[in-house]
């Protein structure tokens, strides 16, 4: 299933995006692909639910980054060879946000701590070094560290901004979709009123059709009366008629034997 999804032409924007942040990475514990937190974050999320890749977003309780396994990602990429250095994740690991909550004021920024910063600097030099056997590098001057700091607060105000505008739009998007309910609520009720006022007017209508019906029959067996009524008197005057023929024909033999 994702390897067809991933092949469809709607998610190639999709695909390259991921290609670009997305980083590889060998590490001890196996080979993985990793996107530091940016101002594409939630693009980044979009993507990678449609292309329906597993992922994880580390350090636990504060992340920063977000992680694919290889075989996660080959699945729909197809095999890449990880080539990247494990320094890549060591320094990550140190420089991680340290805020206890994703809602950080401004002016709480202020506490970084520039010593601490050069010492985990110093301690991710050290790890270089013995990893790689090599001897430790210089520590880098106080100023790049400074850089080091500034760069980081100005990821955090970014990631804090991005996160609270999808929060936004996702609580317009759900007020949004409840005006909608309501509305569709609403014109339900007005459907089921307007069916009820049918129903009743139909009632009311086959009951006066079931009255006329029978009014409608009464006048008929009162117009049935009627004719046989009037049949009877017109043969009662028929007869009438002809007595009176009977009459008038006996009078003349009468007059004319006189």
């Amino acid at each position: 299933m994702m390897l067809s999804l991933a092949s469809e032409s709607g998610f190639q924007e999709e695909r390259k995006l991921l290609e670009d942040v997305f980083e590889p990475e060998q590490r001890p514990d196996g080979s993985y692909f990793v996107y530091t937190y940016d101002q594409r974050y939630y693009k980044v999320l979009s993507a990678c639910a449609k292309l329906r890749l597993k992922t994880r977003n580390l350090p636990e309780g504060n992340p920063s980054y977000i992680e694919i396994s290889a075989a996660d990602w080959e699945a729909v990429f197809g095999g890449i060879t990880i080539v990247a250095p494990a320094q890549e994740q060591q320094n990550r690991v140190s420089l991680s946000p340290v805020t206890s909550a994703p809602a950080v004021e401004e002016d709480e920024t202020t506490d970084f701590n520039i010593e601490e910063a050069v010492e985990e600097l110093a301690q991710a030099s050290k790890a270089e070094s013995s990893f790689a056997d090599q001897p430790a590098p210089q520590p880098e001057p106080r100023k790049s560290v400074t850089m080091e700091a500034v760069d980081l607060e100005q990821r955090q105000k970014e990631t804090y901004r991005a996160r609270t505008e999808a929060l936004q739009s996702r609580e317009e998007a759900i007020n949004s979709r409840e005006d909608a309910v309501r509305s569709r609520e609403d014109a339900a009720k007005n459907r089921e009123s307007s069916i009820s006022a049918l129903e009743r007017e139909i009632a009311a209508s086959e009951a006066t059709f079931t009255e006329k019906e029978k009014e409608i029959e009464a006048r008929y067996e009162k117009l049935e009366r009627q004719r046989i009524e009037l049949e009877d008197q017109a043969a009662l005057l028929q007869k009438q008629k002809q007595q009176l023929a009977d009459l008038a024909a006996h009078l003349r033999g009468v007059a004319d034997a006189l």
